[in-house]
């Protein structure tokens, strides 16, 4: 699998998020105190969009039923055997690339 340029460090504050789309799919690229996670975009509940939601420390609640992931596993704190995606990332200089 080859590294994608999604964004540049400078477009993700601290404690946010940017929805990005690599491959026709919809996948949430979070910025956590400087580290870059990346995590599917839709919750397993029904579908919510994951980079929209609430996020607190290493976690995102998705904001439509209030289900808990974390960013760094997928998986749900809600209901435990059910995970998102994860997708490695790395920084080079100021670009942002993920691994699909």
């Amino acid at each position: 699998m080859a590294f994608v340029h999604v964004s540049n460090v400078n477009e993700i504050p601290k404690n946010s998020s940017k929805i990005v789309n690599v491959n026709n799919k919809s996948l949430a690229l979070f910025n956590i105190e400087g580290n870059f996670y990346v995590i599917e975009n839709e919750c397993r509940h029904r579908g919510g969009p994951l980079g929209e939601g609430e996020i607190h420390e290493e976690e995102v609640t998705c904001p439509w039923h209030g289900w808990v992931y974390n960013l760094k596993t997928g998986n749900c704190l809600n209901n435990p055997g059910i995970k998102v995606q994860t997708y490695k990332v790395r920084v080079e200089g100021e670009k942002i690339l993920i691994e699909a």
